[in-house]
């Protein structure tokens, strides 16, 4: 079993669309992907129009069901629209990355694998103090990818979560649960304004409750398109 599903939300916006089409191509080109294989999850505002492009070029696509704030996140809603039992592995992906070589280079069917976040977001104190509300340890601290400062392992960029398809039910559940503890006890994110930010802490919170396999993956795993650098 070797399937590699690749699976982005669509939002409302041309711009989600435009993003979207060059990121699903990207995946066939460089990947090896099938368009079978890549999902594509469309939000209840999302342009009709650009949705049965998607569906006549053959990718699969879904209605997303926003979940937790409806906002930052619904990355967390993706996998139970997806055929996990039949994949080696799942691949959550911004809509605004793209592939530029063959990211199965870096996926396994084992171990979960996303690459440290950039910058300090959000700062070690805050996630410190979130791990003792949420009575867990923090775990290993790491360099950010930008090398300017630390965080913790498992805090970790959205751009790209590679995740085993064995694995991926059960860290969906545990990744929601987690999401909307952090939604619940919010202060420590909103007192330094990275609300934006419950995706990707909740998933390291998920990483430390349950101690599933996880590795960092490298920068080039996750090549961006909405800035320059």
């Amino acid at each position: 079993m070797s399937r590699i599903l690749y699976s982005f939300v669509v939002d409302r916006g041309s711009k989600f669309a435009y993003q979207a089409w060059h990121l699903a191509h990207s995946l066939v080109t460089h990947c090896g992907a099938l368009p079978s294989d890549i999902h594509i999850q469309c939000t209840p505002t999302a342009d009709v129009g650009a949705r049965q492009l998607f569906d006549a070029a053959g990718f699969r696509t879904h209605t997303l069901t926003p979940f937790g704030d409806k906002k930052y996140c619904n990355k967390l809603a993706q996998i139970e629209n997806l055929p996990c039992d039949e994949a080696l592995a799942v691949v959550l992906l911004d809509t605004d990355t793209i592939a530029v070589g063959d990211l199965r280079t870096w996926i396994s069917g084992n171990t979960i694998r996303a690459k440290a976040v950039d910058f300090q977001n959000p700062p070690l104190d805050t996630l410190r103090e979130i791990a003792s509300l949420a009575e867990l340890e923090p775990g290993d601290i790491c360099t950010t990818d930008a090398g300017e400062a630390d965080t913790f392992v498992g805090n970790c960029n959205g751009g790209m979560y590679a995740i085993p398809g064995y694995l991926a039910r059960r860290l969906s559940a545990e990744w929601k649960r987690w999401a909307n503890w952090l939604l619940a006890h919010p202060e420590p994110l909103r007192r330094v304004n990275r609300e934006i930010h419950v995706d990707q802490v909740s998933f390291w919170l998920t990483l430390r409750a349950t101690g599933l396999p996880f590795e960092l993956a490298p920068s080039n795993a996750n090549y961006f398109t909405h800035v320059t650098a």
